[in-house]
């Protein structure tokens, strides 16, 4: 049983190696994103930024709607964000004037509703948004991100079976054994970084897989499924500039989900994002102040043809799963405890690229002792061979 596993912990290493190394690298990197934008913002864009900083002076949601609207003419407003960018600067998700049915944020003075002038890919650095798709995707598309999925399972597999692997682990785990062969340095150092991250990466496993194996689901109805013949009320649904009943006061459902749900702060406003007509989402927080929940853990519906409330999800009430769904982000971005966490999180993400080095580095190794053993045993059989030759 000890060998098989091994055999199938090494043939996981060796597959999902190069992937691993890929995602955490890339994924350290992303830990210090927002930092990252910022220096890489460039000066100029910064002295065009002159808002209110008081987030008391902010407009309503129906007002900041209509504003927005008479600026975007022939764009749609699609969600609306308090936070995203903060310091008096909301975040609106408006659809693209060439396809309504793509859309991207861009920044809205809170206090006078005015958009600004930057663009929106002024705000964010072409190479990190590389980063991020190589990190989720691979650059594969969606196809990448279920294989970034099967990869963020194998590392949980690969984390588990090592536990039993090395299950004496406490005896030698700081132990490196420089003056012994290179074998043994590998494995040392192979079985130290792999114990010593092993919780690390089975939460970063487990929310990765989480996040982007669904996406699996999809493509294959999307391809073979019914979800591939459209009906003639989607279609409709798709065309319509508005995803949403125009009656309806965005005000108003944000102090009926105040009553519904006490003490919500919405952060995130979802009216009906494209291409289908999805309900009206506000999602929030009822514990402020706890980052390790993050800024949206709670979560309410309404129809987004009459308002009325559909589904309402408080965070204070959830199962033991849907306050650790909801502490998943947190837990995968690092972005609970401050600098110190974003350091650790950012020395951890490397764990993954040294464990495929180490692992292939043991398989190269092991493979060369193993071929320098038999061709000494086939040398051997010859010699005695042409000595028995000889002899008769």
């Amino acid at each position: 049983m000890r060998k098989r596993l091994w055999m199938l912990h090494s043939w996981m290493g060796l597959v999902s190696g190069l992937g691993l190394l890929l995602i955490g690298l890339t994924g350290s990197l992303l830990v210090f994103r927002t930092e990252l934008e910022v220096l890489l913002k460039a000066p100029a864009a910064e002295e065009k930024v002159v808002v209110n900083p008081d987030v008391r002076a902010r407009l309503d949601y129906d007002t900041l709607f209509q504003k927005v609207r008479q600026q975007l003419a022939g764009r749609e407003v699609v969600a609306w964000d308090t936070i995203m960018f903060g310091k008096g600067v909301d975040a609106a998700a408006v659809t693209k004037q060439d396809n309504p049915q793509e859309w991207d944020w861009i920044r809205v003075a809170a206090s006078t509703g005015q958009v600004l002038p930057d663009e929106p890919e002024s705000w964010a650095s072409p190479y990190l948004e590389w980063a991020l798709r190589l990190h989720y995707s691979l650059l594969l598309g969606d196809w990448g991100i279920f294989f970034a999925g099967v990869l963020a399972l194998l590392l949980c597999l690969l984390g588990i079976s090592g536990i039993y692997l090395y299950r004496g682990f406490w005896k030698t785990l700081f132990t490196l054994r420089w003056r012994s062969s290179a074998r043994i340095f590998f494995s040392d150092l192979h079985k130290m970084v792999g114990i010593s991250s092993v919780v690390f990466n089975l939460i970063l496993g487990l929310t990765g897989a989480w996040w982007n194996l669904p996406v699996f689901k999809e493509l294959v109805l999307g391809k073979y499924g019914s979800s591939q013949q459209e009906t003639e009320g989607e279609k409709e649904a798709v065309a319509r500039p508005r995803m949403y009943n125009q009656q309806l006061s965005i005000n108003e459902l944000v102090q009926e989900a105040a009553r519904l749900l006490p003490g919500l702060d919405p952060n995130r406003v979802y009216l009906s994002l494209p291409p289908r007509n999805e309900h009206m989402r506000l999602i929030g927080s009822v514990v402020p102040g706890n980052r390790l929940v993050g800024d949206y853990n709670s979560t309410i519906h309404f129809h987004a043809e009459t308002g009325s409330l559909v589904e309402l999800t408080d965070y204070r009430h959830a199962s033991w799963w849907g306050k650790f769904e909801v502490m998943m982000g947190p837990l995968h971005f690092g972005t609970f405890g401050g600098l110190p966490i974003k350091i650790l999180w950012c020395v951890l993400g490397l764990s993954p690229g040294v464990l495929a080095w180490t692992g292939v580095m043991m398989y190269w190794k092991r493979s060369r002792t193993i071929r320098g053993k038999s061709s000494q045993r086939i040398s051997r059989k010859e010699v005695d061979q042409r000595g028995t030759a000889s002899r008769l």
